[in-house]
């Protein structure tokens, strides 16, 4: 729900990179809702958490390459 609400706050992402930071925080944040919420074993809630880190990563490094370049 709270995807919902920042949609409806600021729209829809423009570019890859803005894709990429919108993207990687909703898959993460996913992946983390449905790790507590299902009773998978335990290589699937790994499988999972790394998953959700590696989404994690990519709006950091994205967001970073942003403030990097000084946008």
């Amino acid at each position: 729900s709270s995807g919902v609400v920042n949609l409806m706050t600021n729209g829809l992402p423009q570019g890859l990179a803005e894709i990429s930071r919108a993207g990687g925080v909703g898959i993460g944040t996913a992946m983390l809702g449905y790790r507590q919420s299902s009773d998978a074993n335990d290589r699937i809630d790994s499988l999972l958490l790394k998953g959700a880190l590696t989404s994690y990563g990519i709006a950091t490094v994205s967001y970073a390459v942003k403030k990097f370049k000084g946008q």
